[in-house]
């Protein structure tokens, strides 16, 4: 056939040395795998209803996904399009998803002709009627009144209703030799379950452009949920990548792990953390923790206010006056948004690697911390204000934001490792104690041993660990 577009395949591509430099240079976890491998192991995880990074050859010219940089799942499966509206996309769950078809089966899945070409995904065709399931009386009352669109899209509507509309239509792509890899792989899919159809959309956040680069394709890969990445022969798994840390340890646990990061405020010894309580196994001391929080908090000895104690009068303040809640800030997409617009945490989004051991002293409400821990990284936020914790909690367990840890401490009794963190960032130091000096000395104890960089944006702080072994220098904001 002869087509001068190409399938739109005109972008760039990048080579296996390119790429396999690039994993190797961010200590990515990666196997090489040859063509069958690839295409046979993709296609076994697509029927386990997992969602994959797809990224092959030239890139596509144009505004569709076809195949060289798609996120790509199982047609068949009843929440693919929740999963990968919600888990991938952050967006609203009722946007449809295209399928791609081979060609020689386009006519015996949608009303088109037989071997009816389109490869750029462009004709809208209904689903054949003997695909489409029947629905219940319920379920006609639901399609036929129901104002909620969410509602009636979680109705399987036919035996692929990752990719029917509430109308039965589709944007169908046909698969051809000119697909190349992509071709194979569907037709494993198909010679694995039967079913020439799987869903095909763009690799990219839904706020984002479609990925060119194998580190765009990684980055993406890491800010959702997707499970694997294939980068040319590159196989990927989410699971394996490595993680900054880990706080939770199983019940019944007698020895700290020396990846948790707690540490008794009292005394400096590692603590073994488990959803049930803190325990000193040197010293038998045992912490609460309440709802997913470590309560780690003990005052500062210091009584310079009228004989008072500063560090316990400010944790009563906020208790009392509790910060603002997430009622603008209700979902991932909203949190995922407003830091967008910040300068701040984009910037410490693209600089924090995804291995990195992270911890926010006084996170308020945790909206930075969570936003943090939606990508695949492990990050710790502590306050002294318990109310606040809650809400970054709630937060982070309706959304399944399970790399988020909350722990309530004093900035300056922490119940953490000296030495064990990569970055330590604070929002509020300098407002929030008398002895702001005193604070950014103490909170500094907790970075790997480093050159440290303190960048000020009004009374934001960060610090972030260059150069192991070489000594401090710090320069407040």
């Amino acid at each position: 056939m002869h087509d001068s577009q190409q399938a739109s395949h005109l972008g760039p591509r990048f080579d296996s040395g390119e790429i396999r430099r690039f994993l190797k240079s961010r200590h990515i976890v990666f196997e090489e795998l040859s063509d069958a491998e690839l295409t046979d192991r993709v296609a076994g995880f697509l029927t386990e209803e997992k969602v994959i990074g797809w990224f092959q050859g030239r890139m596509e010219f144009g505004p569709r996904a076809l195949g060289a940089r798609s996120i790509i799942g199982d047609a068949r499966s009843r929440k693919m399009q929740e999963v990968m509206n919600l888990k991938i996309k952050f967006r609203e769950s009722f946007r449809p998803f295209a399928p791609c078809v081979l060609r020689e089966q386009v006519d015996r899945w949608f009303d088109m002709r037989p071997n009816e070409d389109s490869p750029y995904m462009l004709l809208v065709a209904p689903v054949l009627d003997k695909h489409r399931s029947a629905l219940s009386a319920g379920e006609q009352g639901t399609m036929c009144t129901d104002d909620d669109l969410f509602r009636r899209v979680r109705i399987a509507r036919s035996t692929v209703p990752a990719i029917t509309h509430v109308d039965y239509s589709a944007r169908v792509q046909t698969v051809d030799e000119r697909h190349g890899r992509f071709r194979h792989l569907v037709e494993k899919f198909h010679e694995k379950t039967g079913c020439p159809v799987i869903v095909n959309i763009s690799f990219n956040l839904s706020w984002e452009p479609i990925v060119c680069t194998p580190q765009e394709a990684y980055n993406t890969f890491m800010q959702s949920e997707m499970d694997v990445l294939v980068l040319e022969n590159f196989f990927l798994q989410k699971g394996e990548q490595p993680v900054g840390f880990q706080a939770w340890a199983r019940e019944g646990t007698t020895t700290p792990d020396p990846a948790c990061p707690f540490a008794d405020p009292r005394t400096g010894d590692p603590l073994i953390v488990t959803p049930t309580g803190a325990f000193n196994p040197v010293t038998g001391t045992r912490y609460e923790v309440e709802a997913g929080i470590p309560r780690l908090f003990l005052p500062t000895d210091d009584k310079e206010l009228d004989g008072a104690n500063v560090t316990d009068l400010v944790r009563k303040f906020y208790e009392q006056t509790p910060f603002p809640n997430y009622e603008n800030v209700d979902n991932v997409r909203a949190l995922l948004e407003k830091a967008g617009r910040g300068l701040y945490a984009r910037l410490l989004n693209e600089q924090i690697p995804f291995d990195a051991r992270v911890v926010e002293i006084g996170c308020g409400t945790g909206q930075l911390t969570n936003f943090l821990a939606i990508a695949h990284r492990s990050v710790l936020g502590t306050d002294m204000c318990g109310n606040s914790l809650a809400l970054a909690q709630e937060f982070a367990t309706k959304h399944g934001i399970d790399r988020a840890v909350f722990a309530q401490m004093n900035l300056f009794r922490p119940g953490l490792r000296d030495g064990f963190f990569d970055f330590v960032i604070s929002n509020g130091v300098l407002h929030h104690t008398h002895d702001a000096r005193r604070a950014f000395a103490r909170i500094s104890r907790l970075a790997r041993p480093a050159v440290m960089c303190w960048w000020g944006f009004t009374a934001l702080t960060a610090v972030n660990c260059i150069t192991p072994g070489a000594p401090c220098s710090a320069s407040p904001a």
